[in-house]
């Protein structure tokens, strides 16, 4: 694959702007300004399904302005490479997804493992 094939998906995603003067950058930043005035900002974790370490707001911009786009472009490239197959019919698949795949398995199983703890010591 070139960047002449890039999926659509793709090149949408690899082209979000978010420098000093583009209106994503402005309209996320306008959401963390009143969070600077509060005394305590809690910030998503690892062990969930959502990025870790953003504020409320940062996840909020997260959610409107990059996932939908960064989802969408990860199934299409999935997708291609699931389609290829070498010579000897061996289906090509994308690291990162199975990467992914992987870490959602250890949090859902450290989840569990803390869900179980919680119930049996209290």
């Amino acid at each position: 694959m070139t960047t002449d094939t890039l999926p659509d998906a793709l090149d949408e995603y690899l082209t979000i702007s978010v420098n000093r003067s583009s209106p994503t950058r402005r309209e996320l930043l306008s959401r963390v300004e009143h969070e600077q005035r509060q005394r305590e900002i809690r910030l998503t974790n690892d062990l969930s399904n959502q990025p870790s370490r953003l504020t409320p707001q940062m996840f909020l911009g997260y959610q409107d302005f990059i996932s939908p786009r960064r989802q969408h472009a990860l199934h299409e490239l999935k997708t291609h490479f699931e389609s290829e197959a070498t010579a000897e019919g061996v289906k090509g698949f994308l690291l990162e997804a199975k990467i992914d795949k992987i870490g959602q398995q250890k949090l859902y199983n450290i989840r569990m493992k803390i869900s179980f703890n919680r119930r049996w010591t209290m």
